[in-house]
């Protein structure tokens, strides 16, 4: 189980939990609980540096490629 509830920019957490449970889920590419883990730290520190910016994103549609740079 993954909390998102401690993670900065709750605007963004419903559209990442459902992206991670595609991903992770029983028609996705990681179902090994290793590999899950692996997705979950990704979308972690993602937002994680993405709550530091200035102005972050709040949501989901706010994100640019200069995001993904980072």
């Amino acid at each position: 189980m993954f909390r998102f509830e401690e993670l900065p920019l709750p605007g963004m957490h419903l559209d990442f939990a459902h992206a991670l449970g595609v991903r992770i889920g029983p028609g996705g590419g990681c179902r090994t609980q290793r590999a899950a883990s692996g997705q979950w730290q990704s979308i972690k520190r993602f937002l994680l540096l993405l709550g530091q910016l200035p102005v972050p994103p709040q949501r989901v549609e706010e994100l640019r490629a200069r995001h993904l740079e980072r």
